[in-house]
């Protein structure tokens, strides 16, 4: 494997585990237990969850990989959005549920993100303020 694809994959696995993560807790919230039957509040839980998803642009590839159907499932689903928002009864508070959890969990990431970049700065300050501490004590008594 080459060295460039390493940091791909494992950001890949991150982000697999977090969606199947938020998956796990939105089928707790809406009080459902997930399966891949086509009854109609399994189609509507998938349906919302996957269109939740969409919006922060995972691609439906990874998104499909994460429910076991094909991408083609999750096109059909986010095009049939507004329309399911307006007339699939329970869809809609399906949806609210999912879009609330990926927002909680991307700004959380997005915060782990800041704090992890705020950090490397620091140590690179701090580095510099021992350099110049050490300098400043040298030249005095040297």
């Amino acid at each position: 494997m080459q060295k460039f694809a390493l940091p791909r994959l494992k950001t890949y696995l991150r982000m697999k585990n977090e969606m199947k993560s938020i998956i796990k807790e939105y089928y707790h919230v809406i009080g459902l237990t997930p399966n891949k039957s086509r009854h109609q509040e399994q189609v509507k839980a998938r349906a919302a969850m996957m269109t939740a998803m969409r919006q922060f642009k995972i691609t439906t590839v990874d998104i499909a990989k994460v429910f076991g159907s094909d991408h083609s499932t999750v096109c059909y689903h986010t095009r049939n959005h507004d329309s399911n928002m307006e007339h699939w009864p329970g869809y809609r508070s399906n949806y609210i549920a999912a879009s609330r959890l990926c927002n909680e969990t991307m700004k959380y990431k997005a915060m782990q993100h800041k704090l992890k970049y705020v950090n490397a700065q620091l140590n690179r300050l701090n580095k510099m303020k021992t350099l110049l501490e050490e300098t400043i004590q040298s030249n005095k008594y040297g």
